[in-house]
């Protein structure tokens, strides 16, 4: 750093109105603060182009030039001594402003290390309280679950697209898009409308090719980017929120699940008003909605009539007559639908549907007998039936059950059982 020698501390300059500590500190800061801060026109550009040259980086560096030095450079005239003076006059009267504005503008954030963390709190006497919290965080052991990381890697995403966002709001015009689509969760036309673009296509190209594509990449945007770590937590929780219920979403503060997910490239299968029941939503593949609907519909379509448990292998054979050239079964969400979705019914044997979710009577009927131990009389059948869908089934013959059903027998009148032998 250039500069004449002096006894007194480099931060000397910064003291007026300040203690030795708070000179200090912003000294520190002021060694982070790029030159570039400071260049408000093509003049002010100049110096700081030389100024570089002669090795002169941050403001904190020209705070501690003096003007003898700079007389001692090579073509250095009275006009750049007043530009100079001006920016070094900045920088002491206003050195917060100048540091508040780098911050804000200009500074490389990698997040989440650049996160500013909240100051440890402080008791009444202005000493840090650590013996007695380390104290009781020894006392209270936390066990960590899976189901916790999972939750903890969404909360960290989204409080680091919360803080790029938020930046962002400072340094692009298309800061404000970013907030009113992704925290504010305002519908496409109305973003349109209010910011003034040209159609939807220019919100998304904004959203997507401009901020979460280069984002994701590891390149950074406006001087934002995302921390090589982040990157690979980014990626697992892509891979382990695809398929999944979307409740795991439930923990989010800030950002909707449909726009948290849309930063992911992923979306929600949601019930429509064409569906007359529906188990919960799934998040999935953006361009996936289709075709892991029709999986589910024909999935439950398929187990309708099925009343033993089946294994996964003979349900992907069952779904085939429901396939067609384009919408094939997406064997991954079939996958996750058996082992999450609530309306299926798990056992060492295979899946089913829950009791509750079967449509005929003859089905009804037949689940019944097969879950009962031993034979049963059908006035008992009947009132089982009843406590299950509180209504009575509207006239079931041995005959219409057996044509379906053939395992179920009649041992003697009003009396029937599942065959012995055939559960499999």
């Amino acid at each position: 750093m250039l500069m004449i020698d002096t006894l007194f501390p480099d931060y000397a300059a910064l003291e007026y109105g300040r203690n030795e500590a708070q000179a200090m500190r912003l000294a520190e800061r002021l060694r982070e603060v790029d030159l570039q801060t400071l260049v408000t026109d093509a003049d002010r550009r100049m110096v700081v182009a030389r100024l570089r040259r002669e090795g002169i980086d941050n403001a904190m560096q020209l705070v501690n030039l003096t003007e003898e030095v700079v007389l001692g450079w090579y073509n250095v005239g009275h006009v750049f001594l007043t530009i100079l003076k001006e920016m070094r006059d900045e920088v002491l009267t206003h050195p917060e402003r100048v540091i508040a504005h780098w911050r804000d503008h200009l500074r490389l954030l990698v997040l989440p290390d650049d996160l500013e963390e909240e100051e440890e709190p402080m008791d009444f006497f202005g000493t840090l309280m650590t013996a007695e919290t380390e104290f009781s965080l020894a006392e209270e052991t936390e066990v960590v679950t899976e189901e916790r990381v999972f939750e903890d890697d969404i909360l960290e995403l989204e409080r680091c697209l919360v803080a790029a966002i938020r930046t962002m709001e400072y340094r692009w015009e298309g800061g404000e898009v970013l907030r009113k689509f992704f925290l504010e969760g305002l519908p496409v036309e109305t973003i349109v409308k209010t910011a003034k673009l040209a159609s939807n296509a220019s919100l998304f190209r904004i959203v997507s090719k401009l901020f979460t594509e280069p984002l994701l990449t590891g390149y950074p945007v406006k001087g934002i980017q995302f921390s090589h770590k982040l990157l690979s937590t980014v990626k697992k929780l892509k891979k382990e929120l695809l398929y999944s219920p979307a409740d795991v979403l439930d923990c989010l503060e800030k950002i909707s699940p449909m726009r948290f997910l849309f930063f992911l490239d992923l979306t929600l299968l949601q019930r429509t008003t064409a569906e007359s029941a529906w188990g919960g939503d799934y998040i999935v593949k953006i361009g996936e909605v289709q075709r892991c609907r029709k999986t589910l519909h024909d999935l439950f379509a398929a187990l309708q009539w099925r009343v033993v448990p089946t294994k996964e292998n003979a349900i992907r054979n069952a779904l085939k007559p429901y396939e067609d050239s384009l919408l094939k079964t997406n064997v991954r969400f079939l996958r996750a639908l058996l082992h999450q979705h609530p309306w299926i019914e798990r056992s060492k044997v295979g899946y089913r549907l829950v009791a509750e979710r079967l449509c005929y009577d003859l089905v009804r009927i037949a689940r019944i007998v097969y879950d009962l131990p031993e034979p049963t009389k059908l006035s008992e059948i009947y009132a089982i039936y009843e406590r299950c869908y509180f209504e009575r089934p509207l006239g079931v013959s041995i005959t219409s059950v057996r044509e379906h059903f053939p395992h179920i027998r009649n041992i003697r009148r009003g009396v029937w059982f599942w065959k012995k032998g055939k559960r499999k």
